[in-house]
C-alpha cells in the first residue's frame, strides 16, 4: 500500500486524450523481391497523419514457403539514415518481421531543428504507431498471419524504447493484438526520466499520459501484453527505470527483467551471465488467444544496480476446458551469474495470475502437484493463487485448477 500511494501521488495530472481514428485512408505502393526461402515485400503507406515526411517505406519479411505465421513489429535503433527497414535483414524461421522505418526518413537532418522521438511522437501526432499499423494491416492483405498468436513490438535502443511507447500509444487496431515487447537497452520509463529538450521538441504538444507507463499500467490498458526488458542501469541511452518493475508487480502485468551495469551494450556487462532471450528457459511462447501467466511477488527477485526480475519462473502447456484448467510452472534457480549478483534461492515463493481463463465470475479449487492447494476466486476471466512455493527443479510442477 505504500507503494501504490507513493506511485499515486507521484502521477502527472494528464489529460488522457483520445487516440486518433484508425484506419486512415492511404495508399499502399508495394513491391516484392525474393532472396533464398524468403520474399521481401516493401510498402510505401501515404498518409495525410505522417509528418514530418509525405511517407516512409515498410519492408515485411516473411518465409515463401506456405503457412500461418505470426508477427513480429521489429522497429530498428536509432540512426540519421534509418535504411535498415529497406534491406532483407532480420529474417526469422516461421515467422513475418514488419520493419518501419523512423518516421524522419531518409534522414533525420532534413527535419530541422534536430530532434530524437525515440520511436514515440512527433510534433504532436503518432504517425510512427499510425504507420506500424497500417503496416499489419498490408501483413494481413499480403501473408496468412497467426492472428491467434498476437504481435510482438521489437527493438534495440530507440527501437526499444519504440516498443514500449508504441504498446501504449498505438492505433487500438495493433495494440489490441500485442501480445509480447521485447525491448533491449530501452528508456523504460522515458516520460518520468527524460530531460532532454530536443526529445519534447520532437514530442511537441502530445499528451504524455497516454505514453508513461505508470499511467497507463494504473489504468489497466496493459495487462494483456508480456513485457520482456533486458539493459542498465547505467545507460544514459536506454536508461532501465526499476521501477517499471516495480509497478509491474503492483499492477500485476506479465514481466521478465534482467538489468546490469554494461551500459549501451546489446550483449551486457562483461563478466555478468544474465539471459538476453525473450522467455525465461522452460516458459512456452506468449499467445494472444491462450492463458496469460502473470508471476508476481517472487521471493527471488534482486533489486538494485545489477539484478533480476522473475528470473528462473516459467509456465507451458496450458489447457482449458468448461470445468477444468492445467497449466505446468517450474523455477529454476540461475547460479554463478557474475558482477556480485549472489546466486538464488534454492526455492521461490511468488504469487500466480492467469488471465484469459474464459471463465466467468466463480469459485475455483486449485492443487499443485508438489502438494499445495487452496480455492480462490475468478473475476472477469482471472484468478489469482498466492504463496506458490516451488523448489528449483528442471521439472515442471502441475497446477490444476478446477471449478466448483
Amino acid at each position: 500500500m505504500k507503494f501504490l500511494a507513493t506511485l499515486l501521488l507521484s502521477l502527472p495530472a494528464y489529460g488522457m486524450t483520445v487516440l486518433p481514428p484508425y484506419p486512415l485512408q492511404y495508399s499502399p505502393d508495394c513491391y516484392k523481391t525474393t532472396f533464398g526461402s524468403w520474399q521481401r515485400q516493401t510498402c510505401w503507406l501515404y498518409g495525410k497523419e505522417y509528418t514530418p515526411s509525405a511517407g516512409a517505406p515498410v519492408s515485411m519479411i516473411a518465409p515463401q514457403a506456405a503457412g500461418k505465421y505470426p508477427v513480429v513489429i521489429w522497429r530498428h535503433g536509432y540512426t540519421g539514415y534509418p535504411i535498415t527497414c529497406n534491406n532483407d535483414n532480420q529474417s526469422r524461421a516461421g515467422t513475418i518481421v514488419i520493419k518501419p522505418c523512423a518516421i524522419w526518413y531518409p534522414n533525420q537532418n532534413d527535419y530541422p531543428p534536430w530532434r530524437l522521438n525515440w520511436g514515440g511522437p512527433w510534433e504532436g501526432k503518432n504517425p510512427e504507431g499510425l504507420q506500424a499499423g497500417e503496416a499489419l494491416e498490408e501483413a494481413y492483405r499480403l501473408f496468412n498471419v497467426d492472428g491467434g498468436a498476437g504481435v510482438t513490438l521489437e527493438g534495440t535502443s530507440e527501437g526499444g524504447s519504440w516498443a514500449i511507447i508504441q504498446s501504449m500509444i498505438s492505433p487500438e487496431f495493433l495494440r489490441a493484438q500485442i501480445s509480447v515487447v521485447d525491448a533491449t537497452l530501452p528508456h523504460t520509463l522515458i516520460v518520468k526520466t527524460t530531460r532532454d529538450p530536443s526529445v519534447f521538441a520532437a514530442w511537441g504538444n502530445f499528451d504524455l499520459g497516454l505514453m508513461d507507463f505508470r499511467v497507463q499500467a494504473a489504468a489497466g490498458k496493459l495487462s494483456h501484453i508480456y513485457f520482456r526488458v533486458k539493459g542498465a542501469t547505467n545507460d544514459s541511452l536506454g536508461v532501465v527505470d526499476t521501477e517499471f518493475f516495480r509497478i509491474c508487480d503492483h499492477y500485476r502485468i506479465a514481466c521478465f527483467g534482467t538489468f546490469d551495469q554494461g551500459g549501451h551494450s546489446a550483449t551486457g556487462e562483461a563478466g555478468v551471465s544474465l539471459p538476453r532471450s525473450t522467455y525465461n528457459e522452460g516458459q512456452a511462447p506468449i499467445r494472444r488467444d491462450s492463458v496469460l501467466p502473470v508471476f508476481t511477488s517472487s521471493s527471488a527477485n534482486l533489486w538494485g544496480e545489477r539484478g533480476h526480475y522473475n528470473l528462473g519462473l516459467s509456465a507451458k502447456n496450458s489447457r482449458t476446458n468448461s470445468g477444468t484448467l492445467s497449466i505446468e510452472l517450474r523455477y529454476l534457480r540461475h547460479t554463478n551469474i557474475g558482477g556480485g549478483i549472489p546466486d538464488q534461492p534454492e526455492q521461490a515463493t511468488f504469487n500466480l495470475t492467469l488471465r484469459r481463463t474464459k471463465w466467468t465470475e466463480t469459485s475455483v479449487h486449485y492443487s499443485i502437484s508438489n502438494g499445495q492447494s487452496g480455492t480462490t476466486q475468478v473475476t472477469g476471466g482471472e484468478l489469482t493463487i498466492e504463496g506458490i512455493t516451488l523448489q528449483s527443479s528442471e521439472q515442471h510442477s502441475t497446477l490444476t485448477v478446477t471449478r466448483n
